[in-house]
């Protein structure tokens, strides 16, 4: 070791190149790596949920529930199978055993198993819905565009559709939906008096309507020369046109109209979520990001469109943030680069009044140098800006200079002997260079049993023992291999002890003089 020590310490300016290097690729990895609240993690859940309209639970058990538990029991790599049964919906909560060695062709059998179900009830018009639960599907950003009393709901929902349309158009955006966005519903009211007086039946109405807005194929008509399609357009332009629907006619050119019998009205569903933003009434929008997309990047591209957006609205219109998420991802990157500088300000502080002004420089170097190879191994790990991550480098923050402080004073201390610079660096490095590796090893020891723990908790945290580890090994390479070199060529001059020490030292030789101290310390 003592041989490579002397390498490094009498090539400084390839120390120079290691240093600048590891400073630009760490700034630029920094101002690349993804950022978000959340970790990555996969968890191994898969929801299956199938809608069956105006079903009771029993209903839905007997005849949904059951034959999707029946095919999801044959795929191998489960570890928990649960359903639910309630009006109206299914659902099916599948866990994948964490032990399977291929858990994505897990996720295929489970798809393929949800295909087979054959012989739903002919209500069910969607297949189930299968979703993975993933840290990415959780949403990052959401707008409400509320508007006051004089703005309809019709309008609003124009203009929260046109916004819509904006944000899924930016970049990063994975995909948005809509929060107190009822759907459109036409009413239709038969006065029983009138249609009992036309001899017109309730179902005949409704078969009235259900044969005017159809879009069917007729098949195809084939010649000699050709092959054409035939393709019956009989669907509603307008919602009102149903009021025009003939339910019956005569020869006479006597007709019977559904206006005639009834009360038509454009509405909307039922209300079963009330949505207010400042006491109005809005529309809420939910914005999920890509998987690679950076959640502080695709908040502040949301801002400004949001800035530029409320200038085209009406008065009265107004969109504006009711959850930022990254929020919480900035505050902690704030709290790591305020910290990181405070400390490199007090320990180089500190170090001023025991040491030289150019040691302590050098060694509260060594903190920005493991932040930045920290950011730069990060992508390595796939490990992005999380909560997580940034926890682990504030714990780390204050065990960064322990082994450079050792490292100099004690090359610092062959200084004042009278040591050359260059012998006083090898000589201090070579002594002090194995209890410093035990005092950081042990550090990592510490941590590293958090990569053992399995299961979602495990892939939770799993950034914390990564981050530290990497961050303490490359203080300790920096404070073995770069500061001796750094210290070796800087002209240092003996630094006088500081009056404190020289009064406690005044104070102490009072008191042993006085007979108070039997022994010396």
């Amino acid at each position: 070791m003592k041989n490579l020590f002397k390498f490094f310490i009498e090539h400084p300016k390839l120390v120079n190149l290691f240093l600048v290097l590891v400073l630009v690729m760490g700034t630029m990895s920094f101002l690349n790596l993804k950022r978000n609240s959340i970790p990555k993690v996969d968890f191994k859940m898969i929801f299956i949920t199938t809608i069956y309209p105006g079903a009771a639970p029993e209903d839905v058990e007997i005849n949904v529930t059951i034959p999707i538990e029946d095919e999801l029991q044959k795929v191998t790599g489960l570890k928990d199978l649960k359903s639910y049964s309630a009006e109206n919906v299914s659902t099916v909560f599948v866990e994948i055993d964490p032990d399977v060695k291929d858990i994505e062709e897990v996720k295929k059998d489970v798809n393929k198993a949800v295909d087979r179900v054959a012989n739903l009830p002919k209500k069910i018009k969607d297949r189930p819905i299968v979703t993975e639960l993933k840290s990415q599907i959780f949403p990052v950003f959401e707008v409400a565009i509320s508007g006051d009393s004089q703005i309809s709901e019709l309008e609003l929902r124009k203009y929260a559709k046109t916004l819509e349309k904006k944000i899924s158009e930016l970049p990063g955006v994975a995909g948005t939906k809509k929060v107190g966005y009822r759907k459109r519903e036409v009413h239709v009211e038969v006065d029983p008096v009138k249609a009992n007086n036309q001899y017109v039946s309730l179902s005949e109405v409704m078969g009235s309507i259900m044969a005017r807005n159809i879009r069917l194929s007729g098949g195809t008509i084939q010649s000699l020369a050709t092959k054409k399609k035939v393709i019956t357009l009989s669907q509603f332009d307008d919602p009102m046109e149903v009021k025009d629907v003939i339910i019956r006619s005569a020869f006479s050119g006597q007709r019977i109209l559904v206006s005639d019998l009834a009360r038509v009205e454009d509405s909307f569903e039922d209300e079963t979520k009330i949505v207010k933003a400042n006491g109005e009434p809005c529309i809420n929008i939910v914005v999920d990001k890509k998987e690679t997309a950076d959640a502080v990047r695709v908040a502040e591209a949301i801002k400004k469109l949001l800035i530029q957006h409320n200038k085209d609205l009406p008065k009265g219109v107004y969109a504006q943030v009711v959850k930022d998420y990254s929020v919480y991802v900035k505050s902690l990157l704030n709290v790591v680069i305020s910290n990181a500088l405070v400390g490199f300000v007090l320990v180089a502080l500190c170090l001023m009044i025991f040491l030289d002004a150019r040691i302590a420089f050098w060694t509260a170097l060594g903190i920005p140098f493991s932040l930045l190879v920290a950011f730069y191994f990060m992508p390595v790990y796939d490990i992005a800006v999380t909560t997580q991550s940034l926890l682990a480098l504030i714990i780390v923050l204050g065990m960064l200079v322990d082994d450079a402080i050792v490292v100099s004073e004690h090359i610092f201390s062959y200084r004042e002997k009278g040591l050359g610079v260059i012998e006083a660096s090898i000589k201090g490095i070579s002594e002090i260079f194995w209890p410093v590796c035990a005092t950081v090893t042990t550090t990592i020891a510490a941590f590293l049993p958090v990569l053992l723990m399995g299961g979602i908790w495990g892939e939770f945290i799993r950034a914390i023992p990564i981050v530290i580890t990497v961050t303490l090994l490359a203080s300790l390479f920096e404070a073995t291999f770069i500061l001796p070199a750094h210290l070796a060529h800087t002209p240092l001059k003996t630094k006088a002890k500081p009056k404190v020490l020289l009064w406690l030292e005044d104070i102490y030789r009072v008191i042993r003089n006085s007979g108070v101290l039997k022994y010396e310390l």
